[in-house]
């Protein structure tokens, strides 16, 4: 998406961009504000982005350009990003092992009559249970 904003904007820098945002909306204290109103409004920011691809696909030459900046963004996503997916992977695959079970107890019991009665108890693991451990042993800055 900032590739695209980039490209549709010349590659102006940030002060240029935010000089014409300022002309767009009436001032510097109107801009801050539109600012920290896309901040804390996700369904607002999320419609916006939706607008903005939709325009930029209509345009000639549109869904090429939506492709590319989705290809780049693709290319380089942040470590903290790469991490964090790593991070959900391991989770999901260690779920699908386990079944979230810290502990499965079974007791059975035969009746005289040839019944037979079988006791299962679950005990599953606390839902942040593995991330937990995963911040402490490795991202933990205590002493040590």
């Amino acid at each position: 998406m900032k590739s695209m904003v980039f490209e549709s904007s010349d590659y102006l820098p940030k002060e240029d961009m935010l000089k014409d945002l300022d002309q767009l909306t009436g001032g510097p204290d109107a801009t801050a504000q539109c600012l920290d109103v896309l901040g804390t409004d996700v369904p607002l920011r999320d419609l916006l982005v939706h607008r903005y691809l939709e325009n930029v696909w209509d345009s000639p030459g549109g869904p090429e350009r939506v492709r590319s900046a989705l290809l780049n963004t693709q290319q380089r996503l942040p470590v903290l990003e790469v991490a964090l997916i790593a991070t959900a992977l391991m989770y999901g695959m260690w779920l699908q092992k386990t079944n979230g079970a810290k502990s499965i107890e079974e007791h059975r019991e035969k009746k005289p009559d040839g019944t037979e009665i079988v006791d299962r108890k679950l005990t599953n693991y606390p839902f942040a249970h593995p991330l937990r451990e995963f911040f402490r042993k490795f991202l933990d800055k205590g002493p040590g």
